[in-house]
């Protein structure tokens, strides 16, 4: 009786193990292609700069992050829209361009924020800093 467990136990085992995933799949890096470079750009806008009613924004199709704030400083602009996010940016002399960073952890994302007609200063993000000059990009993760 013993035998037959032990044969049937070996064959289980053998059986489990031959038929497992490869995890080289998992564990190994990844590399793909990037067909368009617009691909991680998100839309920045701050509407109704100075005003009581002023919004920071960022979407994409749908609205991500619609963030209401007031501002100390006419020209230094500081908002906190979330945990670990931030926007701080200095408005031009002339009024219609700030600029500034996008505080994300330890990264600073650089973002030039242009005035439209409507009193709204409007720029893209790209959060994964894809060159937009290459015609082909690639995106590798690595474990």
């Amino acid at each position: 009786m013993r035998i037959k467990d032990l044969i049937l136990l070996l064959a289980i085992l053998y059986s489990y193990s031959a038929y497992t995933q490869n995890m080289v799949e998992y564990t190994s890096g990844w590399e793909g292609k990037i067909e368009n470079s617009k691909t991680f750009n998100l839309k920045i806008e701050i509407e109704n700069l100075g005003l009581e009613k002023a919004r920071f924004k960022i979407f994409n199709r749908t609205n991500i992050i619609d963030y209401p704030f007031n501002i100390k400083s006419a020209s230094l602009i500081e908002i906190p829209f979330s945990e670990n996010y931030s926007f701080k940016g200095i408005l031009s002399k002339s009024g219609k361009e700030i600029n500034g960073f996008i505080k994300s952890g330890i990264l600073l994302y650089h973002l030039k924020l242009i005035k439209s007609d409507n009193n709204t200063f409007v720029g893209i993000w790209n959060i994964l800093m894809v060159d937009e000059l290459k015609s082909l990009n690639f995106l590798e993760v690595s474990s």
